[in-house]
């Protein structure tokens, strides 16, 4: 988990391999760096993905679509429109800067509280985990809240989120059971969007009352 994660927690921050990027899915404000061999014309070192998820570049009155392509099809995607235009384009495309992923945030009863940036698709259980899992104070119960429209998510999330605050316009939440997360069960283990909030709830208190004894 720590090779598809950042977690940054009391001003340290856990770093990633290069491998674990290269599924990094392109959203909105991320700035694009573009070289063509050879060709500096066609060169682009800041390109800003805009609101619509495109870049513009050289000679496209359109621009070109990166909202969540990874670098090596945004790559194909440049390769196939310079085609028209140079013949054998070498071209690379790294992603410069990373804006448009918020981080997730673990809090409550989980040994680890912190922010998390995702660089990939990401379960509960992995946050949990890498969390360091539940304190004894924790009552199983895990909340989690989508705070803003998933970036590149499956249809169906992005229907809830639509429908849950054009219904209730509060921010959609779920709760979720740890021992049914532990077993394996699916529909205990979603996916966790950059934005969402994870909160392990604390177990209320128990409270004996009428005629016992202390116990020393």
């Amino acid at each position: 988990l720590a090779a598809c994660l950042f977690q940054t927690t009391f001003g340290q921050t856990e770093t990633v391999s290069a491998q674990s990027l290269k599924s990094y899915q392109i959203g909105p404000g991320d700035v694009i760096t573009i070289k063509v061999l050879g060709e500096p014309d066609f060169n682009i070192e800041a390109a800003r993905v805009d609101e619509d998820g495109k870049i513009q570049v050289p000679f496209s009155d359109t621009g070109v679509v990166a909202k969540c392509r990874t670098e090596k099809e945004l790559r194909a995607d440049l390769v196939q429109h310079m085609s028209k235009l140079l013949r054998n384009p070498q071209v690379t495309v790294y992603v410069k800067e990373r804006h448009s992923r918020p981080p997730a945030v673990v809090s409550g009863e989980v040994k680890l509280p912190a922010p998390i940036v995702l660089t990939r698709p990401t379960r509960l259980l992995e946050i949990i985990n890498f969390s360091n899992g539940l304190t004894k104070e924790a009552s199983g119960m895990i909340e989690v809240f989508h705070t803003q429209p998933p970036i590149c998510a499956d249809p169906a999330e992005e229907a809830f989120w639509k429908s849950e605050i054009e219904t209730s316009k509060e921010v959609p939440s779920k709760i979720y059971s740890y021992s049914s997360l532990r077993l394996g069960k699916e529909e205990a283990n979603p996916i966790i969007y950059p934005g969402d909030l994870i909160v392990a709830r604390k177990a209320p208190p128990v409270y004996v009352i009428g005629e016992v004894m202390a116990l020393k």
